[in-house]
């Protein structure tokens, strides 16, 4: 099972990111033309190798006012396009570990451990590292740590031409446009406005691109319905029967299924770590049916990692994905997902931003965003 993490920023880690954060921090000024002709491709040996992956997203997020993260307190209705193509595999930061399962666990659904691994062995990926193409190259293209004493590479981001996409509808009805490429990341043009969701549940989406640095490539994937929850608050209950303070009760998560059955899978994660350094999480990928009761053996081995901190996070995403091949040279991923984040309450545990939302006795450590003794 692929890891979900839509609230944290590391959609899918291994191929190419999605960051919907890219949206509005970049300028259209900056825009490069794919077709300037001072922009020549790559004279390489060999083919590149390229990694990409592209995201259509209706994305709805929790009211910024509980979360503590300074948005504003509403839900705005937003259609995300964005990607972008790598001339090479991004490397992971964190190793994902699956912890044994349950015996009640849910199928489709784990929790992981992550940690960071160490090259400590091989004296890091600096300038000093037995790596020694990482070394020559520490203040231009600078390696990470992905494996255990394994520094590799962090690919650049390539341009793939001009890039246009058809079968989303714009506030003026036109249902085929172009992305702009920021410094090759692809992204809407600040001056285009989408309609919401600017689809229908089962419509073909399409992604074509001229080619530049890569070869051209053409993708299409169904359009997904809008994610519809049954309710907009969720506490993990802890199990009065039981003496174990890790011990809690099964979770249920229901929402609308699509109109189309088989069509779309959903991606669950609940992340309780997330203030206090994010140490593992609570992954599900299942069918799209309306409702998953995620076990109490698996909510508790969750509970029981620790590293518990305030304002827990559950994000929950309905997908459909495609991808092509550009033969020897790689291949493009391209997703339309519609996605949500609530924050998850933890019964003995008190999320807090400053000390008048902690009990009596208890002051707020803001550190982690939640309720301890002085």
């Amino acid at each position: 099972m692929q890891s979900f993490r839509p609230g944290i920023a590391s959609a899918k880690v291994g191929t190419a990111f999605v960051i919907a954060s890219l949206l509005s921090t970049s300028c259209s000024s900056n825009a490069v033309n794919p077709a300037d002709s001072t922009a020549a491709p790559k004279a390489d040996a060999g083919p590149a190798h390229y990694f990409g992956t592209f995201r259509v997203a209706l994305w709805g997020f929790l009211d910024g006012a509980v979360m503590g993260t300074g948005r504003p307190s509403e839900k705005p209705e937003n259609v995300y396009v964005d990607g972008q193509i790598y001339d090479g595999p991004y490397p992971d930061r964190l190793l994902e570990t699956q912890l044994p399962l349950p015996a009640d666990a849910t199928p489709g659904c784990a929790v992981y451990r992550l940690s960071p691994p160490s090259c400590e062995g091989i004296n890091g990926c600096g300038p000093d590292s037995k790596n020694t193409e990482c070394a020559a190259n520490a203040f231009t293209r600078p390696c990470v740590c992905a494996a255990e004493n394994d520094c590799r590479p962090y690919p650049t981001a390539a341009n793939a031409g001009e890039l246009s996409v058809t079968g989303i509808a714009d506030t003026t009805g036109n249902r085929s446009w172009t992305l702009a490429n920021v410094s090759n990341t692809y992204r809407l043009p600040d001056s285009l406005q989408l309609e919401y969701p600017g689809f229908a549940e089962g419509d073909t989406l399409t992604l074509s691109a001229t080619g530049h640095d890569t070869p051209p490539f053409s993708v299409s994937a169904a359009g997904v319905a809008p994610l519809v929850m049954a309710r907009d608050s969720y506490t993990l209950v802890h199990d009065p029967s039981a003496s174990d303070p890790a011990s809690y009760t099964a979770f249920d998560i229901e929402w609308t299924p699509p109109s189309i059955a088989g069509h779309t899978k959903i991606s669950v994660e609940i992340d309780l770590s997330r203030h206090a350094g994010t140490i593992g999480y609570l992954g599900c990928e299942v069918e799209d049916t309306g409702s998953l009761t995620l076990s109490a053996g698996l909510v508790s081995q969750l509970v029981a990692m620790g590293s518990i901190g305030g304002f827990a996070e559950l994000s929950i995403e309905r997908a459909t994905s495609s991808a092509t091949s550009l033969g020897e040279q790689g291949e493009v991923d391209f997703e339309v997902t519609s996605a949500n984040e609530y924050v998850v309450a933890v019964e003995g545990y008190t999320s807090c931003m400053q000390d008048s939302d902690c009990p009596s006795g208890r002051v707020c450590d803001r550190s982690i965003k939640l309720c301890g003794v002085p």
